[in-house]
């Protein structure tokens, strides 16, 4: 914000939002007080979309810079930064554990050392609902059953906690999110055990590691349309991206500016085809999956 300040003048109000996200927009855009959304949750960008709470954006600047996988065919929403869907494993793991592809996680081999948050977690559901599009509907319903049965415990805690479980010898596989690995190592509480376990990035077995979006959308109760996309079109610029890129250790959406020599040392991935919109089509059946048998039970 302070770096869009300097940009431009224009200050920024940030209103964190938690619990009934979409609730809680409905109330904000009947007040006329929220100009632009921004979100971990490409789900949660679709339900805004869907819930007739955002306004197309035409930007050419946005366009350039944003993939067409990772945006809204009629500018509903757009990407902002990328991050994997990674799995994590002890400094000694075997090379088996070190080249899981996402299929393997259901397998007999794995029975007993997953660690996994919440399935019905946004990012849980983004990659299930990424699984589907590969695999369909039924294939997905069995594959959710082999990974459930392969839990070494009940899904509890956040990414961070099945990170930690691995270190200390809980489960053999954590399934969290790429950039916390760069918040867990540099941060003093939490480096201890970030620096036992390596990050590894799997694959589907007919695509690339599975890459979900922190996206942005301009609300329908938008007060200042001009002073909005400005705002957005400063999340793409290069300056932006790499402040992501350096504090969050998110992946840039732009593919011209570097992810920073820390991210860099992980290793590269191949990141899967599938467009984001087709995830967030899926998510809902997916959702009615993961309640039906109560995965989390």
């Amino acid at each position: 914000m302070d770096a869009f300040y300097a940009q431009t003048g224009l200050t920024v109000a940030v209103r964190p939002l938690s619990g009934d996200v979409i609730g809680a927009l409905l109330e904000e855009t009947d007040a006329g007080e929220a100009d632009v959304f921004i979100t971990a949750s490409v789900t949660r960008l679709d339900e805004a979309f869907q819930n007739g709470l955002t306004e197309p954006v035409s930007s050419s600047m946005l366009d350039l810079h944003v993939p067409a996988q990772f945006r809204q065919s009629e500018g509903h929403w757009y990407g902002v930064t990328r991050r994997v869907r990674a799995l994590y494993v002890s400094k000694d793991a075997p090379l088996r554990l070190r080249s899981l592809t996402y299929e393997d996680l259901a397998s007999p081999y794995m029975q007993g050392r997953i660690c996994i948050r919440s399935g019905s977690h946004p990012y849980n559901i983004a990659l299930f609902s990424a699984y589907a599009a590969h695999h369909g509907r039924e294939e997905t319903r069995a594959w959710l059953a082999g990974l459930k049965q392969n839990l070494a415990r009940l899904p509890e805690g956040n990414d961070r906690a099945q990170m930690r479980a691995v270190a200390e010898g809980i489960c053999s596989v954590a399934v969290a999110n790429s950039y916390y690995y760069g918040l867990a190592q540099t941060n003093f509480r939490q480096r201890e055990w970030a620096h036992r376990i390596d990050i590894i990035f799997p694959r589907f077995e007919d695509g690339g590691s599975h890459v979900n979006m922190s996206g942005m959308a301009m609300l329908s109760s938008v007060r200042d349309r001009r002073a909005a996309q400005s705002f957005m079109e400063f999340q793409l610029s290069a300056e932006a991206q790499a402040i992501y890129a350096r504090r969050n250790f998110e992946y840039p959406m732009r593919t011209d500016v570097g992810s920073g020599s820390f991210v860099d040392m992980w290793g590269a991935f191949e990141s899967d085809p599938i467009e984001v919109q087709l995830i967030t089509d899926l998510h809902l059946s997916v959702e009615d999956m993961i309640n039906e048998m109560a995965f989390n039970e």
